[in-house]
């Protein structure tokens, strides 16, 4: 079955009745013979020419097989004709399109169309390279009510990617996850200030630990200070309790 609308520049078959005064199908035209005219845009339509020969269908039915050049415009117009006596010529315009319903929505996915699943669910087809960027979405068009519960598992991240996700992570410096907006506000008891004790100065002052930011000055979060506990006669430090 052809797709709609009629693609431009591609080639396209119509099928056209012809009538006679009263309204009824004419079988069985004789010399038949049919004129061509296309014109993109506003433009006016240049003179006609003569077409393809027509096909009898039967019943008063006929198909006009159009070219690829015929239907290389916007606007197509024709005229059906015959010499039957008292049949009146069947016009006809056609508006042709450079994408169709299938160039969209396909069973199968080739690239730059949507996959439509059994379910009627709208699936992603083929994105060319460096199409979709951080710049391609506005700010907060992914939220945690936009992806599904295990709308992304093992089968929809390939283990390269999620070995991207892992290295920025671990690469991802303290200080510019203390600065952060994201995630829940900063606290000493987070894996950030886990981090901050292996990695930033920390100190002890009697009987406190004090752990700074990534500037060794700041103790406030991610910062932070733990009690010490120290028994006499057993190892130094015996505890250490976040404050």
């Amino acid at each position: 079955m052809p797709s709609y609308p009629p693609k431009k520049n591609v080639a396209f078959t119509i099928t056209l009745p012809i009538l006679d005064a009263d309204g009824d199908l004419v079988a069985g035209g004789a010399s038949l013979t049919t004129v061509v005219a296309g014109a993109d845009g506003t433009g006016l339509l240049p003179a006609f020419a003569a077409g393809p020969t027509p096909t009898d269908e039967g019943e008063g039915f006929y198909s006009i097989a159009l070219t690829q050049a015929q239907m290389n415009f916007d606007r197509v117009a024709g005229v059906l004709k015959t010499t039957t006596s008292g049949a009146k010529n069947t016009p006809f315009v056609i508006y042709t399109s450079v994408a169709q319903v299938d160039d969209l929505v396909r069973a199968t996915t080739p690239a730059n169309t949507l996959d439509v699943n059994a379910t009627g669910g709208v699936e992603v087809g083929t994105f060319q390279a460096g199409a979709i960027t951080a710049a391609a979405f506005g700010v907060g068009a992914i939220d945690a009510t936009a992806i599904a519960t295990d709308a992304i598992g093992s089968a929809e991240l390939s283990s390269a990617a999620a070995n991207k996700i892992a290295d920025q992570t671990l690469r991802r410096t303290y200080a510019n996850a203390r600065a952060s907006a994201d995630g829940d506000a900063v606290n000493f008891r987070s894996l950030l200030g886990a981090i901050g004790k292996l990695v930033n100065k920390w100190s002890i002052s009697g009987s406190t630990l004090t752990i700074t930011q990534e500037d060794d000055v700041t103790s406030t979060a991610p910062g932070g200070t733990q009690a010490i506990t120290v028994t006499v006669g057993a190892d130094p430090i015996t505890a250490l309790d976040t404050t």
